[in-house]
């Protein structure tokens, strides 16, 4: 019986929402027709902004590696690069491609 309720509800919800989104106005436009043109610039604004923040994974990835490995401010790479600690105690730097690069403990 609640099932039913609740069916029926949910028909009653969408028949009035049907409803009101086709009903006419007296300059013959409807609501929906409305929000159909008020939506139609959201999509190159969406475009622009993602292709604004394209590299924004990248960025965020560096941030996160950052901030998990622990910087050695007494240990350089071979090139003066700086040198941290992963969460296995390993000592790395970064090379100019943005690979790690480890380093042998002697």
């Amino acid at each position: 019986m609640k099932k039913i309720t609740t069916i029926l509800g949910i028909a009653a919800v969408a028949g009035v929402a049907y409803k009101v989104l086709t009903h006419k106005k007296a300059d013959g436009s409807t609501l929906l027709d409305n929000l159909t043109e008020a939506g139609k610039g959201w999509s190159d604004k969406v475009h622009e902004f993602v292709e604004a923040n394209k590299g924004w994974k990248d960025k965020f990835n560096q941030f996160v590696d950052d901030v998990k490995d622990r910087l050695m401010p007494d240990m350089k790479g071979p090139n003066g690069e700086d040198v941290f600690t992963d969460m296995y105690k390993r000592n790395y730097y970064t090379d100019r491609e943005g690979s790690r690069v480890y380093m042998d403990e002697a």
